[in-house]
């Protein structure tokens, strides 16, 4: 089990990470479905494809899941780099915070 500051110093890193991509989308509506979308990558989501994710969220479509990756500011590439490098310089450290 996690423990409260492990969980603590997640949080502030996931915060960190949506505020790099956050210049990424020009609308706040799709800025909140991307946070959904990463919030259900790393939750207990059991397999991790558009329908699921959007269920997870409470979506009847995966349209809304899609849409914020299809139309970033600047390239979908960007995005994803952003938020690769961002994991990795994160969790990828000796303790895992």
């Amino acid at each position: 089990m996690m423990s409260r500051a492990v969980f603590g110093n997640w949080d502030f890193r996931f915060r960190e990470l949506l505020a790099r991509l956050e210049p990424r989308f020009a609308r706040k509506d799709l800025r909140l479905r991307a946070e959904g979308y990463l919030r259900g990558l790393m939750g207990r989501v059991e397999r991790k494809n558009s329908w699921q994710l959007a269920e997870a969220v409470g979506d009847a479509t995966p349209h809304g899941i899609q849409r914020p990756w299809a139309a970033p500011v600047g390239t979908p590439t960007r995005s994803a780099t952003t938020c690769a490098a961002m994991s990795l310089s994160t969790w990828a450290s000796p303790t895992g915070c």
